[in-house]
């Protein structure tokens, strides 16, 4: 059932971005969005096919991975499917995702010179950034759930300060791996990019 007014977590792909690509049958649609109800995808001609009805199909990732999914066809536009998926697979496709997203670049900080994040009120040292989520230390944080829904406030070296919307993918030893909800909408690559020219500087 598809609950019309709750804040949804989402993962939005824009135009032209290397996105997870849903196979139906002989049919390749590139996926525009995936939420807690399902996910969006892009066609040419959404008459193929009809409200309610049911989808087999595979995602395939962008690591040659594939993932079954079966769905039913809830809303669709000109140009837009939505398809719902339970929700044990959508949360599964969230932790799948995270794993596409470490083929981008990572920023890793020396000891001596990392952004602060702060999270539930109380300020940790960030490890690692890239465009898709960070590190931060958990020495001081109180337990968390992968899964868990985590906002974020990060603070570069400039002052420069992002709101971030983020949940938990894993914990790892001493740090807890965070993922950014939507793309955009996580550290603009110009920020990572910006942190990695000020590390070669001061390296020279």
């Amino acid at each position: 059932m598809v609950d019309a007014h709750k804040k949804l977590e989402r993962v939005k792909y824009p135009p032209n971005a290397a996105s997870p690509v849903l196979v139906v049958g002989a049919y390749r649609y590139p996926l525009m969005e995936i939420n807690d109800n399902g996910i969006i995808f892009s066609l040419p001609d959404p008459d193929i096919y009809k409200m309610g009805q049911e989808l087999d199909g595979r995602l395939r990732f962008q690591n040659s991975t594939e993932m079954p999914v079966t769905g039913h066809v809830y809303w669709k536009t000109s140009t837009e499917i939505m398809l719902t998926l339970p929700h044990d697979v959508t949360r599964q496709l969230f932790v799948r995702i995270g794993r596409d997203r470490r083929a981008y670049f990572r920023l890793r900080y020396p000891v001596n010179d990392r952004p602060v994040a702060n999270l539930h009120g109380n300020r940790h040292n960030v490890t690692e950034i890239s465009e898709f989520g960070l590190r931060v230390t958990t020495t001081t944080m109180r337990p968390l759930e992968p899964g868990e829904p985590v906002k974020v406030s990060l603070t570069f070296s400039d002052n420069q300060t992002l709101e971030l919307q983020s949940e938990v993918y894993r914990l790892d030893g001493g740090e807890v791996v965070l993922i950014m909800k939507e793309y955009p909408g996580g550290i603009p690559g110009t920020r990572v990019t910006k942190e990695q020219m000020r590390f070669i500087r001061q390296k020279r």
